[in-house]
Protein backbone atom coordinates (compact mmCIF):
# COMPACT_ATOMS: atom_id res chain seq x y z
CA UNK A 1 0.00 0.00 0.00
CA UNK A 2 1.32 3.42 -0.87
CA UNK A 3 2.32 5.54 2.10
CA UNK A 4 0.05 8.39 0.97
CA UNK A 5 -3.10 6.29 0.83
CA UNK A 6 -5.68 5.72 3.47
CA UNK A 7 -4.73 7.63 6.59
CA UNK A 8 -6.86 8.48 9.66
CA UNK A 9 -7.38 12.15 8.90
CA UNK A 10 -9.16 11.44 5.61
CA UNK A 11 -12.28 11.19 7.78
CA UNK A 12 -12.00 14.93 8.43
CA UNK A 13 -12.70 15.89 4.81
CA UNK A 14 -15.42 18.50 4.44
CA UNK A 15 -18.75 16.73 3.79
CA UNK A 16 -20.65 19.64 2.24
CA UNK A 17 -20.12 23.37 2.44
CA UNK A 18 -21.57 26.37 0.72
CA UNK A 19 -19.68 28.40 -1.90
CA UNK A 20 -17.80 31.36 -0.43
CA UNK A 21 -19.54 34.71 -0.56
CA UNK A 22 -18.00 37.04 -3.17
CA UNK A 23 -15.75 39.79 -1.86
CA UNK A 24 -16.62 43.29 -3.04
CA UNK A 25 -14.20 44.40 -5.75
CA UNK A 26 -12.80 40.91 -6.33
CA UNK A 27 -14.18 39.08 -9.38
CA UNK A 28 -15.16 35.42 -8.96
CA UNK A 29 -13.17 32.63 -10.54
CA UNK A 30 -14.59 31.58 -13.90
CA UNK A 31 -14.41 27.79 -13.87
CA UNK A 32 -15.99 27.56 -17.33
CA UNK A 33 -13.27 29.81 -18.72
CA UNK A 34 -10.61 27.86 -16.86
CA UNK A 35 -11.87 24.61 -18.40
CA UNK A 36 -11.68 26.21 -21.85
CA UNK A 37 -8.10 27.34 -21.22
CA UNK A 38 -7.03 23.89 -20.06
CA UNK A 39 -8.71 22.27 -23.06
CA UNK A 40 -7.27 24.64 -25.67
CA UNK A 41 -3.72 24.76 -24.30
CA UNK A 42 -3.29 21.02 -23.79
CA UNK A 43 -1.81 18.53 -23.80
CA UNK A 44 0.26 19.37 -20.73
CA UNK A 45 3.19 17.41 -19.29
CA UNK A 46 2.40 14.73 -16.73
CA UNK A 47 1.83 15.87 -13.13
CA UNK A 48 1.20 19.53 -13.93
CA UNK A 49 -0.46 22.37 -12.03
CA UNK A 50 -1.49 25.56 -13.87
CA UNK A 51 -1.44 28.94 -12.14
CA UNK A 52 -2.53 31.22 -14.98
CA UNK A 53 -1.68 32.73 -18.34
CA UNK A 54 1.51 34.76 -18.63
CA UNK A 55 1.67 38.10 -20.41
CA UNK A 56 4.02 36.38 -22.87
CA UNK A 57 1.09 34.21 -24.01
CA UNK A 58 2.31 31.00 -22.38
CA UNK A 59 0.74 29.18 -19.43
CA UNK A 60 2.45 29.48 -16.05
CA UNK A 61 2.71 25.90 -14.81
CA UNK A 62 4.42 23.82 -12.17
CA UNK A 63 5.82 20.53 -13.48
CA UNK A 64 5.85 18.38 -10.37
CA UNK A 65 8.30 15.90 -11.87
CA UNK A 66 10.91 18.67 -12.08
CA UNK A 67 11.79 19.68 -8.51
CA UNK A 68 14.07 22.59 -9.37
CA UNK A 69 11.19 25.04 -8.76
CA UNK A 70 11.39 24.25 -5.05
CA UNK A 71 8.71 25.08 -2.51
CA UNK A 72 6.34 27.88 -3.47
CA UNK A 73 5.45 30.97 -1.44
CA UNK A 74 2.56 33.29 -2.32
CA UNK A 75 2.47 36.75 -0.72
CA UNK A 76 -0.37 39.23 -1.24
CA UNK A 77 -2.53 41.85 0.44
CA UNK A 78 -5.98 40.83 1.65
CA UNK A 79 -8.70 40.48 -1.00
CA UNK A 80 -6.22 40.49 -3.88
CA UNK A 81 -7.35 37.21 -5.39
CA UNK A 82 -5.10 34.86 -3.45
CA UNK A 83 -7.85 32.30 -2.94
CA UNK A 84 -8.83 32.44 -6.59
CA UNK A 85 -5.21 31.71 -7.43
CA UNK A 86 -5.13 28.73 -5.05
CA UNK A 87 -8.45 27.50 -6.45
CA UNK A 88 -7.06 27.78 -9.98
CA UNK A 89 -4.06 25.64 -9.00
CA UNK A 90 -6.22 23.00 -7.30
CA UNK A 91 -8.82 22.90 -10.07
CA UNK A 92 -6.13 22.42 -12.71
CA UNK A 93 -4.55 19.72 -10.55
CA UNK A 94 -7.81 17.76 -10.47
CA UNK A 95 -8.57 18.40 -14.15
CA UNK A 96 -5.17 17.52 -15.59
CA UNK A 97 -4.05 14.62 -13.40
CA UNK A 98 -5.27 11.22 -12.27
CA UNK A 99 -5.70 10.91 -8.48
CA UNK A 100 -3.24 8.00 -8.46
CA UNK A 101 -0.58 10.37 -9.79
CA UNK A 102 -1.25 13.69 -8.02
CA UNK A 103 -3.09 14.65 -4.85
CA UNK A 104 -3.34 17.53 -2.40
CA UNK A 105 -3.64 18.39 1.28
CA UNK A 106 -4.75 21.75 2.67
CA UNK A 107 -4.10 23.22 6.12
CA UNK A 108 -6.43 26.18 6.63
CA UNK A 109 -8.46 27.91 9.34
CA UNK A 110 -11.26 28.75 6.89
CA UNK A 111 -12.25 25.95 4.53
CA UNK A 112 -15.12 27.69 2.68
CA UNK A 113 -12.87 28.78 -0.19
CA UNK A 114 -12.19 25.13 -1.06
CA UNK A 115 -15.72 24.43 -2.30
CA UNK A 116 -16.25 22.13 -4.27
CA UNK A 117 -12.67 20.85 -4.64
CA UNK A 118 -12.79 18.69 -1.52
CA UNK A 119 -15.23 16.37 -3.29
CA UNK A 120 -12.51 15.27 -5.72
CA UNK A 121 -10.59 12.01 -5.24
CA UNK A 122 -7.38 14.04 -5.44
CA UNK A 123 -8.17 15.56 -2.03
CA UNK A 124 -6.18 13.59 0.54
CA UNK A 125 -7.18 15.70 3.53
CA UNK A 126 -8.14 19.13 4.86
CA UNK A 127 -7.05 20.15 8.35
CA UNK A 128 -7.45 23.12 10.67
CA UNK A 129 -4.16 24.07 12.37
CA UNK A 130 -5.63 23.86 15.88
CA UNK A 131 -6.44 20.15 15.51
CA UNK A 132 -4.04 17.55 16.84
CA UNK A 133 -4.40 15.67 13.56
CA UNK A 134 -2.46 18.41 11.75
CA UNK A 135 0.59 17.39 13.80
CA UNK A 136 0.08 13.81 12.60
CA UNK A 137 -0.18 15.02 9.02
CA UNK A 138 3.07 17.00 9.23
CA UNK A 139 4.89 14.02 10.75
CA UNK A 140 3.42 11.77 8.07
CA UNK A 141 4.71 14.01 5.29
CA UNK A 142 8.17 14.14 6.88
CA UNK A 143 8.17 10.33 6.99
CA UNK A 144 7.19 10.24 3.31
CA UNK A 145 10.08 12.53 2.39
CA UNK A 146 12.56 10.51 4.48
CA UNK A 147 11.33 7.23 2.98
CA UNK A 148 11.61 8.52 -0.57
CA UNK A 149 15.08 9.95 0.06
CA UNK A 150 16.07 6.43 1.10
CA UNK A 151 14.57 4.99 -2.07
CA UNK A 152 11.53 3.42 -0.40
CA UNK A 153 7.82 3.65 -1.14
CA UNK A 154 7.57 5.84 -4.24
CA UNK A 155 4.18 7.44 -4.66
CA UNK A 156 2.21 10.32 -6.16
CA UNK A 157 3.23 13.94 -6.26
CA UNK A 158 1.42 15.91 -3.57
CA UNK A 159 0.67 19.63 -3.32
CA UNK A 160 0.47 20.77 0.32
CA UNK A 161 -1.22 24.16 0.71
CA UNK A 162 -0.64 26.04 3.96
CA UNK A 163 -3.21 28.81 3.95
CA UNK A 164 -2.10 31.93 5.83
CA UNK A 165 1.05 30.74 7.55
CA UNK A 166 0.95 33.62 10.02
CA UNK A 167 -2.30 32.22 11.45
CA UNK A 168 -1.09 28.60 11.39
CA UNK A 169 2.24 28.95 13.21
CA UNK A 170 0.84 30.01 16.63
CA UNK A 171 -0.93 26.65 16.82
CA UNK A 172 2.23 24.60 16.13
CA UNK A 173 4.91 23.72 18.63
CA UNK A 174 8.51 24.47 17.70
CA UNK A 175 9.13 20.84 16.71
CA UNK A 176 6.41 20.89 14.09
CA UNK A 177 7.53 24.29 12.81
CA UNK A 178 10.97 22.79 12.21
CA UNK A 179 9.31 19.87 10.42
CA UNK A 180 7.49 22.30 8.14
CA UNK A 181 10.77 24.05 7.35
CA UNK A 182 12.24 20.65 6.50
CA UNK A 183 9.36 20.05 4.08
CA UNK A 184 10.02 23.39 2.38
CA UNK A 185 13.70 22.54 1.93
CA UNK A 186 13.53 18.84 1.05
CA UNK A 187 9.96 18.08 0.05
CA UNK A 188 9.85 19.05 -3.65
CA UNK A 189 12.76 16.78 -4.57
CA UNK A 190 10.67 13.89 -3.22
CA UNK A 191 7.35 14.92 -4.76
CA UNK A 192 5.97 16.74 -1.69
CA UNK A 193 5.32 20.32 -2.78
CA UNK A 194 4.54 22.94 -0.10
CA UNK A 195 2.65 26.00 -1.34
CA UNK A 196 2.58 28.56 1.46
CA UNK A 197 0.33 31.62 1.47
CA UNK A 198 1.66 34.46 3.64
CA UNK A 199 -0.42 37.59 4.18
CA UNK A 200 1.58 40.72 3.42
CA UNK A 201 1.13 41.93 7.01
CA UNK A 202 3.18 38.92 8.19
CA UNK A 203 5.79 38.88 5.43
CA UNK A 204 8.46 40.96 7.16
CA UNK A 205 8.58 38.85 10.32
CA UNK A 206 8.39 35.56 8.36
CA UNK A 207 10.99 36.50 5.76
CA UNK A 208 14.13 34.99 7.26
CA UNK A 209 12.73 31.69 8.58
CA UNK A 210 10.08 30.97 5.95
CA UNK A 211 9.95 33.01 2.74
CA UNK A 212 13.70 32.64 2.25
CA UNK A 213 13.24 28.84 2.09
CA UNK A 214 10.98 29.03 -0.95
CA UNK A 215 12.41 28.23 -4.35
CA UNK A 216 9.66 30.11 -6.21
CA UNK A 217 8.06 33.39 -5.09
CA UNK A 218 4.52 34.19 -6.24
CA UNK A 219 2.89 37.56 -5.67
CA UNK A 220 -0.50 39.19 -5.63
CA UNK A 221 -0.86 42.94 -5.27
CA UNK A 222 1.26 44.50 -2.50
CA UNK A 223 0.47 48.06 -1.46
CA UNK A 224 3.64 48.40 0.66
CA UNK A 225 6.40 49.59 -1.69
CA UNK A 226 9.20 48.82 0.79
CA UNK A 227 7.94 45.26 1.32
CA UNK A 228 7.55 44.69 -2.42
CA UNK A 229 11.15 45.84 -2.98
CA UNK A 230 12.48 43.66 -0.17
CA UNK A 231 10.81 40.53 -1.55
CA UNK A 232 11.97 41.23 -5.09
CA UNK A 233 15.15 39.56 -6.29
CA UNK A 234 16.20 42.81 -7.99
CA UNK A 235 15.00 45.25 -5.29
CA UNK A 236 12.31 46.63 -7.61
CA UNK A 237 8.80 46.91 -6.06
CA UNK A 238 7.18 45.09 -8.96
CA UNK A 239 4.25 43.65 -7.01
CA UNK A 240 2.93 47.16 -6.30
CA UNK A 241 1.87 47.47 -9.94
CA UNK A 242 -0.12 44.22 -9.99
CA UNK A 243 -3.83 44.91 -10.48
CA UNK A 244 -5.62 43.71 -7.32
CA UNK A 245 -7.55 40.49 -7.82
CA UNK A 246 -6.65 40.12 -11.49
CA UNK A 247 -2.87 40.13 -11.97
CA UNK A 248 -0.15 38.11 -10.28
CA UNK A 249 3.59 37.84 -10.63
CA UNK A 250 6.31 35.24 -10.27
CA UNK A 251 10.07 35.21 -10.38
CA UNK A 252 11.10 32.38 -12.66
CA UNK A 253 14.50 31.76 -14.16
CA UNK A 254 15.71 35.02 -12.66
CA UNK A 255 13.10 37.13 -14.42
CA UNK A 256 9.76 38.69 -13.48
CA UNK A 257 6.67 37.35 -15.21
CA UNK A 258 3.16 38.73 -14.80
CA UNK A 259 0.21 36.42 -15.30
CA UNK A 260 -3.58 36.39 -14.97
CA UNK A 261 -6.19 33.92 -13.78
CA UNK A 262 -9.67 33.55 -15.32
CA UNK A 263 -11.46 35.79 -12.83
CA UNK A 264 -13.35 38.65 -14.47
CA UNK A 265 -16.45 40.72 -14.07
CA UNK A 266 -19.19 40.17 -16.66
CA UNK A 267 -18.37 43.34 -18.57
CA UNK A 268 -14.73 42.25 -18.93
CA UNK A 269 -15.38 38.67 -19.91
CA UNK A 270 -16.36 39.12 -23.57
CA UNK A 271 -13.23 41.12 -24.37
CA UNK A 272 -10.94 38.57 -22.74
CA UNK A 273 -12.61 35.59 -24.45
CA UNK A 274 -12.27 37.34 -27.78
CA UNK A 275 -8.54 37.71 -27.17
CA UNK A 276 -8.22 34.00 -26.39
CA UNK A 277 -9.64 33.07 -29.77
Amino acid sequence: MDILHPVPWRETLIPKIQPPAPVEGEPPLRYDLLRMILRQLGPFPNDTVLFGMGEDGYPVILEMNRPRAGALCLTADAHCGQYNLLRTALYSLTHLNHPDDVGFYVITKDDAWLYPLTQQEHCLGVEAPYRRSVDDLILHLVEVVDARRAGRRPGPNVLVILDDLGRILPHLEAEFQRDLQFLLRKGPAQGIWPLVYIHSADASRLWRDWISLAGTLLFGHLSDTRLAARLSIDDMPRAVSLYPGRAFGVFTGGRWLRFAIPAFFDEELATWQGGLR
